[in-house]
């Protein structure tokens, strides 16, 4: 049923991924003056006054994908071992939005050569992974008190 732990944990991926798209991932700035700054959809280099920015969608789209799937999952509530799929297809996809998270992070302070300061943003996906992970661990008690009350029939 829709009024279960996993659905509010589940929920609570569908907020985080909001915040995500809205906070910074990274700041850097170098010791000559160079800074940048990179979110879901951008990244922003600050060279001498002159302000260039690139688009980084990719990190966005992933991000509202896994929204997408968990929303998806969250009215799938009567059919528990599709929810289980979902669930694992959602922490793959949650593994490979924190993956190309960690990788622009880290290639966007180094392109400057400055120590990075993380910001919130860079911490979502993996909170998300553990949320969804403990969703699953709760789905998966339900089935299997679904199943001892059928054996016992």
């Amino acid at each position: 049923m829709i009024q279960r732990i996993q659905t509010l944990l589940l929920a609570s991926i569908v907020v985080l991924v909001g915040i995500f798209l809205s906070v910074n991932i990274v700041k850097a700035t170098s010791e000559d003056g160079k800074s940048v700054t990179l979110n879901a959809f951008t990244e922003t280099l600050i060279e001498n006054g002159k302000e260039t920015q690139s688009t980084k969608f990719f990190i966005a789209a992933f991000a509202i994908l896994v929204a997408g799937t968990v929303i998806y999952n969250i009215f799938q509530y009567s059919n528990r071992r599709k929810q289980m799929l979902i669930g694992l297809i959602t922490s793959l996809l949650c593994f490979i939005w924190l993956g190309l998270t960690m990788w622009q992070a880290y290639s966007v302070a180094a392109s400057i050569s400055a120590p990075p300061a993380y910001q919130k943003g860079l911490f979502i996906p993996a909170a998300c992974m553990l949320l969804n992970t403990m969703a699953s661990k709760f789905i998966r008690r339900d089935e299997k008190l679904v199943n001892d009350a059928d054996r016992l029939r």
